[in-house]
């Protein structure tokens, strides 16, 4: 397949299928397969396969598989598969199935797989399965699964597995469990 460039002042180098859409410019896509760019100027995708950009300005998804950032400027996916951010200034390092939302500005996944992000800004997940951050301001999982921060500002759950923090409970700490 050959690789498309709509956008002025845009760069696609090498790889098949990769298309860079209309008001993208000054944006790139480097290397891998049918990766896309669209709306989103200053926006780079380097290799991978089906990561794809949508309105995200100044954004950058490195490698991996079906990552996208449909929204949400200034946002980053570092590799894994089917991550998703919503969130502007955001970051997701990796790991599967990850997702912020377009309220989770700030927020970061590092890893894992299925960890979630909403309503939740400037909150970390640093890992594991099935965290969820949801309704809660500096607010930080570090890992295990199934824990989660339910309008827990400013709270914290070491490890373990299905521990909860919820109801404005407030700097609040789980070290694990």
């Amino acid at each position: 397949q050959l690789n498309r460039i709509i956008s002025p002042r845009s760069f696609v180098g090498g790889g098949s299928g990769n298309t860079l859409g209309s008001s993208s410019s000054h944006s790139s896509i480097v290397a891998g397969q049918s990766n896309t760019i669209a709306s989103s100027t200053y926006s780079v995708v380097v290799g991978g396969r089906r990561n794809s950009l949508t309105s995200a300005t100044q954004s950058f998804i490195g490698g991996g598989s079906g990552n996208t950032i449909p929204s949400g400027a200034y946002s980053v996916i570092v590799g894994g598969q089917s991550n998703r951010s919503r969130a502007g200034y955001s970051f997701i390092g990796g790991g599967k199935g990850n997702t912020g939302t377009t309220t989770s500005t700030f927020s970061s996944i590092v890893g894992g797989d299925s960890n979630f992000h909403n309503i939740s800004s400037r909150s970390f997940i640093g890992g594991g399965r099935n965290n969820t951050v949801k309704s809660s301001v500096q607010a930080s999982i570090l890992g295990g699964a199934e824990n989660t921060l339910d309008t827990a500002n400013s709270s914290f759950i070491g490890s373990g597995v299905y521990n909860v923090i919820s109801g404005s409970s407030t700097q609040s700490i789980i070290v694990g469990g």
